[in-house]
């Protein structure tokens, strides 16, 4: 025995020192079992070795610290389905750090293992993988402490949760209100590997386990429950004690240092931690399953076989992103100079009045009750409040953009000149929301003190001086301080006057940590419409309301049919949404569902009683009835209004009925899906996803381009070969004069039909536009305190909105409406908001390439390799110039409604001016008396505006396919080299094995 020890000892020291390469003589060779491939034979020397370090690491994980796991969180167990998988040693080395001071051979054990198990066949790239054999002494414990790291990592979001560590499973601990995030993590992250089942939902409720399929039940977890939950009547004092060193944060206590396990007669100097355990990239799976070819052959060539990226589960975009990079920084030198594209963020509007529950709908979206104060969207009509996530820290975070002091003193008169109006045109609405925003900020009466009695005050230094920066950024990691630290820019206190901010703000950027994976690449817009007759705010939501790829519209479920104010402002702003903009998709929002009176509700729906029993039950079933009710009609009135003409598809329009208090609240009796919180959560968080895909996929195609150039640039050895790729750059030339023409013959019959349509729209609007004026201004129905509304309208060029939304007025977009509607249905199919109409401008780039189908020289891989590279790039090209028209279009179709509030701008100005005794009909007069003097001239010029900005889009798309097609055509031919290149074929195939899981 004391020979054997010696010897065990000796050949863990040569293991240890590289001197003994377990590779070779047959050391680390397995034998398959006939009757289960997963079952393998070891060499015996390998076996004892391996059951030493097992043993050893079974005491490092005794020697873990364990917690106190308190009696009323939620929890889950994670066990392992099979142990022949591949593991990531990085990941096992991190779980382990905490305990590299008490053990002193604890890296040098890692090392050990590191050599004992067999690489992965599959090559990763971001990561090195490990095979685990079922019948290895190593595979059980570290397979548990690769769970305990996935756990970490998978429930990484939640802002409190614990991870305990036993024999073969480990239990996650949480907070009951996270129980719908966690199962909808666990319904996301299925693996052949592991299994996870929820134990308990918290508050002392146990669930029956289930793990269907589990060989690897753990003991001492059963009797863990069993302690917690039956035996265990006092209340934790502490939420999660002595959680994992890694997550609490905390030292390593002295006193569970582990002395070297004697019985192993294995002892050494420590050795410094290896370099390649440095970088683990924390979003690579610490297990993954092995792939099904790997079950079939102990071994594969490198040289000869290319490694199998399809895995299963699939790669995430990072780790595809990263693989593309690593293969990229192995073949060249200047691999930086490759930058991960950028893409302007999706916005989606949301419309809604204060009150209607825009807060706490966020709020619940995000996943933190409580997250954003009720009623900070909306509270203040006039300022563009939107949210989006903080990628730089954990910080909340507040980006204001401020009036300047000339803005601001500018609009402080106009604020006085509507409280001192005492003529007829005085407007309430204007004189309310004067007074509002002056006691607001200065706490003082403004008809009790004049402007220069204000101007002379302290407080108006003071905000002078605080207008001297253009913005002002608020940071905090606490939440709650946050929130009181922002509330006086975006709200208002009636009750408490003075030092209120909002009437100087623009707008206002809240930057949320933590939320990644849902608002990564969105932005959250609050769209109130205005009441302020401040152009500046006017022109500034305006101008975002074009940007919106999607609109969700708010309101209180038992209003949602008879408001008038959503559906008001959204058919007021539809040609923004729609021609002159980029939105794809309505989203029609009921909220506050839980609020019902049950027994008002049975009787209104005439509900029969005999089916619903208990209270609970008889309010959800009334509930989701609602519902029901509320999605059909709001859908009926959708299909009759004048919205549907321009968003012509179902999936196009959706309605949601949600509760924000019951996704919170699970005494409310309604499932998480029932709140359909989740839903619109699962709307986001795909929309984030294909954005990831867009910019991974374009960033791994231009590393896939690079190589096909490097590839081209391999030796030509022939004269043939060097003809060949003289005659490609000919042909491409050729193709490319040849699609330009056919592009140019496109864009001159749409510029022909535009025209056509547009000198029509001119004539009509002649004859109509008198009348039109007419119509709007002096309408004949009892005109009290019309002129009020006229003064607005001059006053803010043309538009009037309300203060409560109830009335509308656009001058501008009445005068424009004939021209619109002759252009309308041709300007859809060439200009989609989404989907095909075979006359687009998009579909005809799409179509637009140098490669033929039908090429005369022969294919060969550095033909192939000059072909890919060109289609490439021709992807890339296309795929910008698409976006880049979407922003062109909204330019052209608002250009005919901008030119004519620029013709008419100055006698909104002289109309504006007027005042006294009969100011209404001089008003009047002067408008309709301009109009019809300046018509013919106005329209003119607005068809002129129209057709230049069409005619420049064109040359810009043709100048852009040109010259960038003619430097890729260059580029493709310049590899060329009298010395040999690197052969890079292998890294172009694993770049295509990559793109394909994009395309999954």
């Amino acid at each position: 025995m004391k020979d054997l020890i010696q010897y065990i000892k000796m050949l863990y020291n040569r293991i240890h020192s590289g001197a003994f390469n377990c590779s070779e003589k047959h050391f680390k060779e397995t034998v398959k079992s006939q009757h289960d491939d997963s079952q393998h034979f070891f060499n015996v020397d390998y076996l004892i070795i391996a059951t030493i370090l097992a043993k050893r690491l079974e005491d490092v994980m005794e020697s873990l610290p364990k917690g106190q796991i308190p009696k009323d969180s939620a929890t889950l167990m994670i066990t392992p389905k099979t142990h022949y998988a591949l593991i990531s040693l990085s990941h096992i080395k991190d779980e382990l750090e905490q305990k590299k001071n008490s053990n002193p051979t604890l890296s040098q054990d890692l090392l050990i293992i590191e050599n004992l198990l067999n690489d992965a066949e599959e090559d990763f790239s971001v990561e090195k993988y490990k095979v685990l054999h079922q019948s290895c002494p190593l595979t059980p414990g570290l397979i548990t402490l690769a769970l305990k790291s996935y756990a970490s990592q998978l429930f990484d979001h939640l802002e409190n949760f614990g991870i305990f560590t036993f024999k073969q499973s480990v239990i996650v601990c949480f907070q009951p209100e996270d129980l719908d995030n966690v199962k909808a993590t666990v319904k996301n992250s299925v693996s052949d590997v592991y299994e996870m089942e929820i134990l308990s939902r918290g508050n002392g409720e146990l669930l029956q386990l289930n793990c269907s399929g589990n060989d690897f039940k753990d003991e001492d977890c059963d009797d863990w429950y069993i302690e917690t939950f039956l035996k265990n009547n006092e209340k934790s004092a502490e939420i999660c004690t002595q959680l994992d060193e890694r997550d609490a944060g905390t030292e390593c206590d002295e006193n569970e240092s582990m002395d070297v396990d004697v019985r192993s007669a294995i002892c050494g100097a420590p050795k410094e931690e290896m370099e390649a355990y440095h970088g683990m990239k924390k979003n690579t799976p610490p297990l993954l399953p092995v792939p099904s070819q790997s079950r079939t052959s102990t071994k594969r060539k490198r040289d000869h076989e290319s490694s199998d990226m399809n895995i299963e589960p699939p790669l995430t975009t990072d780790m595809i992103m990263e693989n593309a990079r690593q293969i990229l920084k192995r073949v060249a030198k200047n691999s930086d100079q490759i930058n991960i594209g950028s893409r302007k963020k999706a916005t989606i509007g949301i419309f809604g009045k204060s009150g209607e529950g825009k807060s706490s709908l966020l709020s619940a979206i995000l996943g933190k009750k409580d997250l954003l104060p009720s009623g900070c969207f909306g509270a203040c009509t006039a300022v563009v409040t939107q949210v989006e996530a903080n990628l730089n820290d954990s910080n909340y975070k507040a980006v204001i953009e401020l009036f300047s002091q000339e803005e601001w003193e500018n609009e402080l008169k106009d604020l006085y000149r509507n409280i001192k109006d005492v003529s007829e045109d005085r407007n309430e609405d204007f004189v309310e929301i004067a007074k509002e925003k002056i006691t607001a900020l200065y706490g003082v009466d403004p008809e009790l003190k004049t402007l220069e009695e204000l101007k002379n005050a302290k407080k108006f230094a003071e905000i002078k001086t605080f207008l001297s920066i253009s913005k002002k950024i608020i940071s905090n990691s606490n939440l709650s301080e946050f929130t009181n630290d922002v509330a006086s820019y975006i709200q208002h206190s009636e009750a408490s006057s003075g030092d209120w901010y909002w009437p100087l703000v623009k707008s206002v950027t809240i930057m949320i940590p933590d939320c990644r994976e849902l608002l990564e690449h969105i932005v959250l817009l609050d769209l109130p419409g205005t009441g302020d007759c401040n152009r500046i705010r006017d022109d500034l939501w305006k101008s975002k309301l074009r940007e919106c790829s999607s609109v969700w519209i708010v309101s209180d479920i038992n209003r949602a049919i008879t408001d008038r104010d959503p559906w008001g402002i959204l058919k007021h702003c539809i040609e923004e949404l729609g021609p002159g903009g980029k939105c794809k998709k309505i989203n029609f929002i009921c909220t506050k569902t839980d609020d019902i009176n049950t027994e008002a509700y049975i009787r209104c729906a005439r509900l029969s009683r005999d089916p619903i029993s208990e209270d609970k039950d008889q309010k959800k079933a009334c509930i989701l009835h609602r519902n029901d009710n509320a999605k059909t009609r709001v859908k009926e009135k959708f299909e009759n209004s004048e919205i549907k003409k321009i968003f012509i598809t179902d999936n196009q329009f959706q309605v949601f009925t949600v509760s924000s208090n019951a996704f919170f609240d699970h005494n409310l009796n309604l499932e998480s899906s029932e709140t359909e919180i989740p839903k619109l959560q699962d709307d986001l968080r795909n929309l984030n996803k294909s954005f990831n895909r867009e910019l991974t996929r374009d960033y791994v195609n231009e590393v896939k381009g690079t190589l096909l150039l490097i590839q081209s640039g391999q030796l030509d050895p022939d004269k043939k070969m060097i003809e060949i790729k003289v005659n490609i750059r000919k042909k491409f030339e050729e193709n490319l004069r040849k699609s330009l023409i056919e592009l140019d013959k496109y864009f001159d019959n749409v510029y022909n039909v535009m025209e056509q349509h547009l000198s029509k729209g001119v004539e009509e609007s002649v004859q109509l536009c008198v009348a039109s004026t007419e119509a709007m201004i002096a309408p004949n129905t009892d005109g009290r305190g019309f002129h009020k509304i006229l003064g607005a309208l001059c006053k803010n060029y043309g538009c009037y909105w309300s203060k409560n939304r109830d009335v509308v007025l656009d001058l501008n977009k009445t005068l424009a409406k004939y021209l619109h509607k002759h252009i309308d249905e041709d300007f859809y199919k060439i200009f989609p908001v989404t989907g095909k109409t075979g006359k687009s401008v998009q579909e005809q780039i799409d179509k637009f390439s140098i490669i033929q189908s039908d090429s005369a020289y022969p294919s060969c891989d550095i033909v192939d390799n000059i072909q890919n590279f060109i289609k490439i790039e021709e992807t890339r090209l296309k795929e910008g110039l698409n976006r880049d028209i979407v922003d062109k279009k909204k330019d052209i179709y608002s250009s005919i409604k901008i030119t004519i509030s620029n013709q008419m701008a100055s006698c909104y100005q002289q109309a504006a001016a007027v005042t006294g005794t009969g100011s209404m009909k001089i008003r009047q007069e002067l408008l309709i008396s301009t109009v019809n003097k300046i018509k013919q001239d106005m329209y003119n010029k607005a068809k002129v505006e129209v057709l230049k900005k069409f005619n420049k889009l064109k040359l810009d798309i043709k100048s852009a396919l040109e010259s960038e097609l003619q430097e890729a055509i260059e580029r493709s031919q310049s590899q060329a080299s009298k010395k040999k290149r690197m052969d890079v074929s292998r890294e172009i195939e694993q770049l295509e094995k990559l793109l394909d899981q994009l395309s999954d």
